[in-house]
């Protein structure tokens, strides 16, 4: 990843992170007020599911170095953090 790339991948960084987490709470909001599962049912789901996002934050959006940049973005596509160039416009040319 070159200079200018790096540059662009550290503003976008927060930005993914702000877009997943905002996806991720509405899904755990939704859980937790799903009146067909018991409150401790809701409750462990929640607990489990937000566990699971815990690896997929601190593989994908934090402690990124420049060297490991561009291995760690199929990561973050893999888990729908960086959105898709397709819709939202290449971020981040691959090279």
């Amino acid at each position: 990843m070159n200079k200018s790339d790096w540059k662009i991948f550290g503003v976008r960084v927060p930005e993914w992170r702000e877009r997943y987490l905002r996806r991720k709470n509405q899904e755990l909001v939704e859980l937790l007020g799903d009146e067909a599962l018991t409150p401790t049912v809701r409750f462990w789901r929640a607990k489990d599911r937000m566990g699971e996002e815990v690896w997929v934050l601190t593989t994908c959006l934090d402690g990124h170095s420049k060297e490991k940049s561009a291995s760690c973005i199929g990561d973050r596509r893999r888990f729908d953090v960086v959105p898709k160039p397709a819709v939202y416009g290449t971020l981040l040319p691959m090279r």
